[in-house]
């Protein structure tokens, strides 16, 4: 048996989850709930893809 099965903790679920978010300038907030926990992931606004250039065809 899997002793991480069995052992209370929230593992590496949301070191990971943290971890994405933080690379994308954003933010993770744990919530307790009378039923459990809330993770709250903010993200920032999209930047505008300036990657990408119309060409006009001749």
């Amino acid at each position: 048996m899997d002793v991480s099965r069995s052992t209370p903790g929230h593992g590496l679920g949301l070191n990971l989850v943290a971890a994405v978010a933080a690379a994308h300038r954003g933010t993770v907030k744990t919530v307790p709930t009378s039923v459990g926990l809330t993770v709250e992931i903010t993200m920032p606004p999209a930047a505008k893809d300036t990657s990408k250039l119309e060409v006009a065809a001749e």
